[in-house]
């Protein structure tokens, strides 16, 4: 067989069975697409190395603050974890606090100092969280938990800025009142379900809605759909109450309950709050 190309091959277009190959790439493109092969695993290997070292400073912290605790008698007012959010230091209102008061403590400020000490250095992002138990709080200072909450975690965050010079680009504040105590079973999957219940709730009532000939029907309908969902939301209420008083019946629990946590938070991290209470639902305290 010959391999000879004939005039007449030459000749023949795409359209007649020839397949058309385009120029190759220029050799600077491929030296190019190895350069940023290489550089997309040097940061994707920097990162999880980051995120290594991250998870053993936060250990290392943790370790010396349980020392710390140890030697200083504070275990039962301080206490530390580590979990998706970074390293959790919970201090009790009883180290903290007069209650229902939301002024430091003067011993209080130097376990504050000697926490910072530890975290001052490090990169990471500091949260401050103001929580109390579910026992109501009416005064002129603070007409609810929200507001007691706010105030202790506030004045933790202007303590460690104007007294112990912590960077204030790296500190946030924030209450929750009494809806994130420390037992708490079942709670956000309680919220969760009836926050399905109610969205369901117009899925139930949309062929009846098609149907409806006049405006006063749809609106009968519609009115229908909305009550289902406020007593749905009626319910939660209870459901919560009725969580909030079980995780604060002891005397124990509602100490737990009553603290300030000091949250190094995970670089690089975006750790999604709890589940928070629907405007409306928070109940009177």
């Amino acid at each position: 067989m010959s391999l000879e190309i004939t005039q007449q091959d030459r000749n023949l277009s795409p359209d007649e069975g020839d397949i058309e190959v385009g120029k190759g790439s220029p050799a600077w493109m491929t030296t190019y697409g190895d350069l940023m092969t290489q550089l997309l695993i040097f940061f994707v290997m920097m990162f999880a190395l980051a995120a290594t070292l991250n998870e053993m400073q936060l250990n290392q912290i943790k370790d010396r603050l349980e020392k710390y605790a140890h030697e200083n008698k504070l275990e039962s007012v301080i206490n530390l974890q580590i979990n998706e959010k970074g390293l959790v230091i919970s201090l009790s209102e009883k180290i903290m606090f007069d209650s229902g008061k939301a002024e430091i403590y003067e011993e209080a400020k130097d376990v504050l100092s000697d926490i910072s000490s530890e975290i001052i250095d490090i990169p990471n992002n500091i949260r401050v969280e103001g929580h109390t138990d579910s026992i109501p709080i009416k005064t002129d200072e603070f007409p609810s938990n929200w507001e007691l909450s706010s105030a202790r975690a506030t004045n933790i965050t202007r303590f460690l800025i104007e007294k112990l010079q912590f960077p204030p680009g790296r500190l946030s504040a924030g209450g929750y009142g009494k809806y994130h105590p420390v037992v708490m079973t079942g709670y956000n999957r309680e919220i969760v379900n009836y926050k399905n219940k109610v969205i369901r709730v117009p899925q139930k009532h949309f062929e009846k809605l098609n149907k409806a000939k006049t405006d006063d029907e749809k609106k009968e309908i519609l009115a229908l759909i909305r009550d289902e969902q406020l007593n749905l939301q009626r319910e939660l209420q209870s459901v919560i109450r009725q969580h909030l008083a079980e995780a604060n019946r002891t005397a124990a629990e509602r100490a737990k309950n009553r603290r300030v946590d000091i949250i190094v938070q995970r670089i690089s991290s975006n750790v999604e709050s709890p589940v928070d209470i629907e405007p409306g639902m928070e109940g009177a305290d």
